[in-house]
């Protein structure tokens, strides 16, 4: 259901709003008018498309690359509950004064749900805009867990990080979460099926592995069916790589 919202004159002077491209613009003020009065829905890029973008030629592929440029500049969160991936607008109480505010039904999100630790602060808030420009300067030079990691770029990729951690007993270093989130953007893009991924990421867990070897996973899990019994001679090659590979670990820590 449409609702009335409020739009403020620094929203056009923000300078997060000024890196997104019009259409991107424009899908972030439709959703204010999407979500509930706590700034949440279900995130569905067929229902926004419908809301807002009814008579224009716009593709569910555009609206989810809207939605995903508003992840990466933490405007929006995505997050999954119970199977079910929800939206919320992230510091929606601050440029957003709703009277009669009806409660929403829908769970708020946690720490343990959004992919990729999306910082959930003011969306307009520019001392966190400049903060978060900075950290991206020195994100090379620092391995802090208390950074969030920038590699969180929202869409298939949060969702399939966000699920990862979950299963996790402990939440892993942000270098390897950075790491393992620009690996899984490039699968996607190259159109790798996210069930292979996940079963890839388990995969990969359990072994200990670098975060640079998962595609090197996805593909052993890709040809598997069709490969035929291993002989001893290639199970011993299969040994020398994962040795190969453990040492190349070794090394990039150290260095």
């Amino acid at each position: 259901m449409a609702r009335i919202r409020t739009i403020k004159p620094s929203f056009f002077t923000s300078l997060t709003i000024a890196d997104l491209d019009l259409s991107q613009r424009l899908t972030f003020i439709g959703l204010w008018t999407h979500v509930d009065d706590e700034g949440r829905c279900i995130y569905d890029p067929r229902l926004i498309r419908a809301a807002l973008w009814p008579l224009d030629d716009r593709s569910i592929s555009d609206v989810e690359s809207d939605v995903n440029a508003l992840s990466e500049s933490s405007l929006v969160t995505l997050y999954s509950v119970a199977d079910r991936t929800y939206l919320a607008v992230n510091g929606w109480s601050e440029h957003q004064r709703i009277n009669r505010k009806t409660p929403s039904t829908i769970p708020p999100p946690n720490s343990r749900q959004i992919a990729s630790s999306v910082t959930t602060h003011g969306g307009l808030n520019e001392e966190v805009h400049r903060e978060r420009k900075g950290r991206e300067g020195n994100k090379e030079a620092t391995t802090s867990g208390a950074v969030a990691p920038r590699a969180n770029i929202g869409g298939p990729t949060q969702i399939l990080i966000g699920e990862w951690l979950q299963r996790q007993a402990d939440r892993p270093p942000t270098a390897v979460i950075n790491q393992l989130a620009k690996q899984i953007t490039q699968l996607v893009k190259d159109g790798i099926d996210h069930t292979v991924i996940r079963e890839a990421l388990d995969h990969w867990t359990s072994r200990g592995l670098h975060p640079s070897t998962l595609p090197s996973v996805v593909h052993e899990i890709q040809t598997k069916p069709g490969r035929p019994t291993k002989t001893r001679n290639q199970a011993a090659t299969d040994d020398l790589f994962d040795a190969a590979m453990q040492r190349a670990q070794a090394k990039e820590i150290t260095q």
